[in-house]
């Protein structure tokens, strides 16, 4: 569970940062910006939206993205007019449309290598239907992971790219909706991540001594044998235990041990454990409502002290099953571990 709560945390700021940076990009791209493919390669806008023209757009050295298979994406590096092809391209523009995804499939999908003449049919099939051959509009892509991502794409490129190279998703746009919904996803996880630790250091704030429910294990080695609490006559002997009357509804009986040690609560089994710093006290009321008996699973070198508050507080008295009688909190110092 602790586990799960700093997962929730992890992946809502990631999602808040991704969002987040989504949206600034979106605000900053307001108004498309036109400029020639000179314009770009020499200095790329700050805005990622954009429409470039005068661009010769690199067929020959198109890379893909395969998933499982098929073709998922299509990407196409661009140059000024004229540009040599060595000179590494500043623009590189992807295309996800299911069109043109389908020719490229039926061409090069799943490691087909097809012969020159194939290849270039392809390509000029794909150019005319993208409408691209002289210029590219679209929204660039932005993000530290996004980035990564395309960059893995872009490494079977058969062409040169710049270091900065910038990928136009052809005939995107600014996503404000999308970065939005990423940005409250993440707010909300944050969120729900943080309530559920303080949640979780109320309940140990809450119990005893504020102790997490698997540090018993550092409690000293001393146990009792297993100890049962009855509501029998202070003189009664073994043999008043089969006639022992009910010691309460299990609510009222969890509501008196509560009052003896404050934040003590039964799970749907009727178990709830005490602890301090020197002793453990795990308590069985049952599953039924009526309780007949609270039996003790009891550790540690102070559990004498805590059984003798709990005896005093409501007066009910201990049996020892193990030696068949009814002890004083003082004898059960005599009484063997098990």
């Amino acid at each position: 569970m602790k586990l799960l709560k700093f997962a929730l945390l992890l992946v809502g700021l990631l999602l808040l940062a991704i969002g987040g940076e989504g949206i600034y990009h979106a605000v900053r791209s307001r108004q498309q910006v036109t400029l020639s493919c000179e314009q770009f390669a020499a200095q790329p806008p700050r805005t990622l939206w954009i429409h470039v023209n005068g661009c010769e757009i690199d067929y020959l050295g198109a890379g893909y993205r395969e998933s499982k298979g098929h073709i998922v994406e299509l990407f196409f590096p661009m140059r000024p007019a004229g540009q040599p092809r060595a000179i590494p391209a500043q623009l590189v523009m992807a295309t996800r449309d299911p069109e043109v995804l389908a020719v490229a499939q039926n061409t090069i999908g799943g490691g087909q290598q097809p012969e020159q003449e194939a290849f270039l049919v392809m390509m000029l099939r794909i150019v005319t239907m993208l409408k691209v051959s002289r210029e590219v509009e679209g929204y660039g892509r932005s993000g530290v992971i996004e980035l990564m991502q395309t960059r893995r794409s872009l490494t079977g490129l058969g062409a040169p790219l710049a270091a900065d190279a910038v990928v136009v998703d052809l005939h995107a746009r600014p996503g404000l909706l999308v970065h939005g919904t990423k940005t409250g996803l993440g707010l909300f996880l944050l969120v729900l991540s943080v309530v559920l630790l303080r949640r979780r250091s109320r309940r140990l704030a809450e119990s005893p001594t504020g102790a997490a429910p698997d540090e018993s294990a550092m409690l000293p080695a001393r146990r009792l044998p297993g100890l049962m609490f009855l509501t029998v006559d202070p003189a009664a002997d073994a043999s008043a235990v089969e006639h022992a009357p009910p010691i309460g509804i299990r609510g009222e009986v969890a509501r008196r041990i509560a009052d003896v040690f404050p934040g003590f609560r039964v799970d749907g089994d009727g178990r709830g454990t005490v602890r301090a710093e020197d002793w453990s006290l795990t308590l069985h009321l049952g599953a039924e409502e009526k309780v007949w008996t609270v039996t003790v699973e009891a550790r540690g070198d102070g559990t004498i002290d805590a059984l003798e508050t709990l005896a005093s507080a409501t007066g009910w008295r201990i049996f020892v099953p193990k030696r068949g009688v009814f002890a004083n909190p003082a004898d059960l110092r005599l009484v063997d571990s098990p």
